[in-house]
Formats: structure tokens, sequence, C-alpha cells
């Protein structure tokens, strides 16, 4: 819980509510969160940490929210094509009955 760690209370100022959030699966999931926490800084001037880190500058923040959608935009690419590759070097299904 946040009023068992100092640093997280401090962060916190006098806000009433945390929302943790995670990423598991890749980059596109990073940059959803990071799209959620911009929302949430600029339209109710959340402080957003990472575990508890120092938070960075709400500029700071766009910005890498921004370089998480370019970065998952290529993985989707990068993916694509691999998916192109590997569907092309199957050879086809014959049937006979």
């Amino acid at each position: 819980m946040i009023c068992d760690d100092d640093q997280l209370m401090h962060l916190a100022e006098d806000r009433d509510f945390c929302i943790s959030m995670a990423w598991h699966g890749g980059i596109n999931d990073l940059a959803c969160v990071m799209v959620v926490s911009c929302a949430l800084i600029k339209d109710f001037e959340a402080v957003v940490s990472y575990e508890g880190e120092q938070p960075e500058q709400p500029n700071r923040m766009f910005e890498i929210a921004s370089e998480g959608i370019t970065d998952a935009k290529e993985q989707e690419l990068r993916d694509a094509r691999l998916t192109i590759r590997i569907n092309s070097n199957r050879k086809p299904w014959r049937l006979w009955g």
C-alpha cells in the first residue's frame, strides 16, 4: 500500500487516489501505459512515477510516449514483414480425395 511507503506518500502529496499500471507483452503495452499516463497528467495533474522514482517532467513524459508509439509502429511493421516472409516460404497444401 502507498501509506506504507514514505517516498510514495511524499510523491502523492495530498492526492486521494493511486492507479497502478503494468505492461507485460511488449512495446504496444508500454506505449498504451505511457499514453494513458500522459492523459492523466494533462487532464488531472497526476503524478506519474515508475516504481517510486522521481517523476519525469510532463514534457518529457509526452516525448517518451511519442517515442513508444513510434517504436510500437516500427515493431508492427517488422512483425508484418516477418509474417509475410514466413507465409511466402510455405508450400501450398494439396488435398487429394
